[in-house]
């Protein structure tokens, strides 16, 4: 027993060691959104030095998990039967993300999707993407919110611990020129 309480000391301290150790940029975003409009829920907690891993909750769907790295570099990607690169960076100012990603899934046409995510006034996260495909491009617009229920892997405790350092700032054309174009 006095073992297992002294193991949970030294996870307790090496979580903790792992959360102040997050890119500061990152501090803003942790914590579980809801999508406006939708009842999906989306619980960022860190990943690393320089990412995040995104867990998005549907009811009655397996959990969808995505690590997003803000380190400019290519990783590779791999969803069932879908396999590419992302790549994710931050804006001059630490204000905005930018993300980049080709995918090819079996039998479709290869995707690239573009986006930008930023916090808005109020609390809330905007994220744009513009998927490109088979000649066709789509934009899509999601708006998420403070979730006020926390699933029980990411409670409150996380989000109230790491509460956001990071006033809005406006976005301006000029802020989409800052994106790494490799």
């Amino acid at each position: 027993m006095k073992h297992y309480a002294l193991a949970l000391v030294f996870a307790a301290a090496a979580a903790t060691v792992h959360a102040q150790e997050v890119d500061a940029r990152w501090k803003p975003w942790l914590g579980c959104w809801q999508v406006t409009g939708a009842t999906a829920e989306v619980c960022i907690t860190p990943s690393g030095s320089t990412g995040v891993t995104l867990t998005t909750r549907v009811t009655g769907q397996p959990d969808l998990t995505q690590t997003i790295d803000a380190d400019s570099a290519l990783h590779p990607l791999t969803d069932g039967n879908c396999t590419g690169t992302q790549r994710a960076e931050w804006s001059v100012d630490g204000r905005r993300l930018f993300a980049h990603a080709n995918v090819a899934c079996h039998q479709q046409p290869s995707r690239t999707v573009s986006g930008i995510s930023l916090m808005t006034s109020g609390d809330a996260w905007l994220d744009v993407q513009a998927i490109e495909a088979d000649g066709r491009t789509a934009v899509r617009v999601r708006r998420y919110q403070r979730a006020t229920t926390f699933a029980p892997s990411h409670p409150r405790t996380f989000a109230a611990a790491h509460p956001r350092t990071l006033a809005p700032s406006p976005f301006t054309l000029d802020a989409r020129s800052e994106e790494h174009t490799s």
